[in-house]
């Protein structure tokens, strides 16, 4: 119900619990203005959240198959380097990337969405 379509029924409600219609009305566009500021701050998060979900996609299984760990390890070891390090450094790459699609979500406040 839009409270310029009902002056009377504002009008009788602010009698009734004590107050003024225009601050009452001026209320309504600030929490209005604020459920705006809500629901697009809202869009950013799911937008980010749907991003994330997509990029778990990129690599599926079927097209990169997982490796034989023993041989890696024994590759790697071969070439002076180990398996948790070049797994370390594959999830730091991994969680900055998500951990930037979170943050860039949440980097507004509420007022300047």
């Amino acid at each position: 119900m839009s409270e310029d379509r009902h002056p009377i029924i504002i009008e009788t409600w602010c009698k009734t619990n004590g107050c003024r219609a225009d601050v009452y009305r001026q209320e309504i566009r600030r929490l209005k203005d604020e459920k705006f500021a809500l629901e697009a701050r809202l869009s950013k998060m799911e937008e980010a959240l749907e991003q994330i979900v997509e990029w778990s996609k990129a690599y599926p299984i079927d097209v990169f198959p997982e490796p034989d760990f023993e041989k890696v390890a024994k590759v790697l070891k071969d070439n002076g380097m180990t398996l948790d390090a070049v797994s370390a450094s594959n999830m730091r790459h991994v969680i900055t990337e998500v951990a930037g699609m979170a943050t860039a979500a949440l980097a507004q406040p509420v007022s300047e969405q």
